[in-house]
C-alpha cells in the first residue's frame, strides 16, 4: 500500500515528524507491508455498481491491525464522558461506566 494523500489532524503528522519520528517510520513502514489488493472481497450491493467488487473497509483494518501487531503495536482504549468543561472533564476521566 503507499499514500496517496494526507491530513494531518490536530496536526498530529507534525507532532509524529518533529517529537516521535520512529514511530512515525514504523507506522509508514506498516503502510507499505499492507497489501490492499487482499481487501477487495466486499460485492456491491448498489444498483449502479451492482456485483462490483470494492475494498473491504473492515479487511482493510483487520490487514493493519495483524501489520501493526507483529510490530508490537496493541490497542488501547480509553472511555470517557465529554465535557465542555476542562477541570470537569478532567476529574470525570477516570470514571468508569457500571453498565459495562
Amino acid at each position: 500500500m503507499r499514500i496517496a494523500n494526507m491530513y494531518s489532524h490536530l496536526n498530529v503528522l507534525e507532532f509524529m515528524l518533529v517529537r516521535k519520528p520512529d514511530l512515525w517510520q514504523e507506522i509508514l513502514a506498516a503502510i507499505q507491508n499492507v497489501d490492499a489488493s487482499s481487501a477487495f472481497e466486499k460485492v456491491s450491493p448498489e444498483k449502479t455498481m451492482r456485483g462490483k467488487i470494492l475494498l473491504s473497509p473492515a479487511k482493510l483494518n483487520k490487514l493493519f491491525k495483524a501489520e501493526l501487531s507483529a510490530m508490537g503495536w496493541q490497542e488501547v482504549r480509553h472511555d470517557y464522558y465529554v465535557n465542555e468543561d476542562l477541570s470537569t472533564a478532567r476529574e470525570v476521566a477516570h470514571i468508569q461506566d457500571k453498565e459495562k
